[in-house]
């Protein structure tokens, strides 16, 4: 069974990451995010970015395994 992450409480934590939506959630370096059940851990920070996180690896972000 696959985790499901808490929507409603975004700490940015590896246990509780942000549930990213393109063009609305703002990423802060530091804080972990979570689109379509991968996890990925921010290096950059930035306002808001107008794509999916698969789309910034190397860039904005690094994929958690």
């Amino acid at each position: 069974m696959k985790e499901r992450y808490d929507i409603h409480v975004k700490e940015g934590t590896l246990e509780n990451p942000i549930a990213y939506e393109v063009g609305v959630t703002p990423l802060e370096n530091g804080k972990y995010y979570v689109e379509n059940e991968v996890v990925y851990l921010c290096n950059r920070s930035e306002v808001v970015v107008y794509h999916p996180l698969a789309n910034l690896i190397g860039l904005y972000v690094t994929v958690v395994e």
